[in-house]
């Protein structure tokens, strides 16, 4: 992956985190809401670092953790993950 997106220099990607359905105890304690600090961010921004120190210019990539916003289903191995999204192609 990470070649793929060295050799295309024109692309800016995004690199978006998610987590399991949060339960509605979880939802009321605000410091789950932090950007900078729930699990989502936390797991996409790890991704972004990788690429970063495998020579991927930081100006090309950003990253947003969407927590359990956008379930894929009902088994939590599936809302652990990291999307890779292209946000703009640069001329």
């Amino acid at each position: 992956m990470g070649k793929r997106i060295k050799r295309k220099k024109k692309l800016h990607i995004q690199l978006q985190g998610h987590i399991n359905q949060l339960k509605p105890q979880q939802m009321a304690d605000s410091t789950l809401y932090r950007p900078e600090d729930n699990l989502s961010t936390r797991r996409a921004k790890k991704v972004y670092d990788f690429l970063i120190s495998n020579g991927i210019d930081k100006e090309r990539l950003s990253y947003i953790g969407f927590e359990g916003k956008f379930p894929l289903g009902t088994y939590p191995q599936y809302n652990r993950r990291v999307e890779i999204e292209i946000t703009d192609i640069k001329e």
